[in-house]
């Protein structure tokens, strides 16, 4: 027993046969396989730093032009942008507001909101040059938007026009030489008006020989109108003031 605790089977070498066993035959191919085999990772980044990243996907905003206008998905935006567009156009201005332009609890539509919204159109339009189709679904789109806008400015307007302090006095003078509240609030939106005109001409838009437009030809008479009917009772008024003393000379 003392032997056998001596020399622990768990403690002896193990045993290996006397030869190597006899070597499995060659293939030409061993030496390829076991370089795939041993290192597989840096055949994968070898692989991966030769191929080349595949391009993404270009992103055209009109093309092509026959499926945005079928989905309806661009239109459906353009609407809701146009529509969001014009409301914030005619929102109420933020800050503190003087005597002078205050009316009802009211300010007037600030300078530079109907070029605002002017580009914004021009910018859509412009963009779909290349593409007849989308182009007369953009001015489809359009007459909603500005007709709710036409009746927004309309129904601001009428009122101012017919207020008796509208034309009191008629026209500046050295004891009243600036507009009063009436007067600026109707100036203001004849001011929207013309901005939003000008930008419609450099396009080239709803001009009496555009024939891409046809439907917003009444938008440009209505900015018209609004101008027209506000600026030249104020002119009016002028003559009316400047006549005696030109006679007098």
């Amino acid at each position: 027993m003392i032997n056998a605790l001596k020399t622990p089977s768990f403690f002896r070498p193990a045993s290996r046969p006397s030869s190597p066993g006899p070597a499995p035959p060659s293939r030409p191919d061993s030496a390829v396989n076991f370089e795939r085999v041993a290192r597989p990772l840096n055949k994968l980044s070898s692989l991966s730093a030769l191929r080349r990243p595949s391009p993404a996907p270009m992103h055209k905003e009109a093309t092509p032009a026959g499926t945005l206008v079928q989905d309806g998905s661009y239109m459906e935006m353009l609407s809701l942008k146009l529509s969001e567009s014009v409301s914030k156009a005619l929102a109420q201005p933020t800050g503190p507001a003087t005597a002078a332009e205050q009316l009802n609890g009211r300010r007037p539509i600030p300078p530079g909101r109907g070029t605002t919204l002017g580009n914004l159109i021009a910018g859509e339009i412009k963009a779909a040059q290349d593409s007849p189709h989308l182009l007369r679904a953009i001015y489809r789109t359009l007459q909603r938007p500005l007709s709710v806008l036409m009746t927004n400015l309309s129904g601001s307007l009428m009122p101012l026009l017919t207020s008796p302090a509208f034309l009191s006095p008629p026209a500046p003078n050295a004891s009243v030489p600036n507009p009063n509240p009436t007067q600026v609030h109707a100036l203001s939106i004849a001011q929207f008006s013309a901005e939003l005109i000008r930008v419609f001409d450099d396009i080239g838009l709803a001009q009496e020989t555009d024939t891409r437009g046809d439907g917003l030809k009444h938008i440009r008479e209505g900015l018209v109108s609004f101008i027209n009917r506000t600026v030249q009772p104020l002119i009016a008024g002028v003559k009316s003031e400047l006549n005696p003393m030109l006679d007098s000379l």
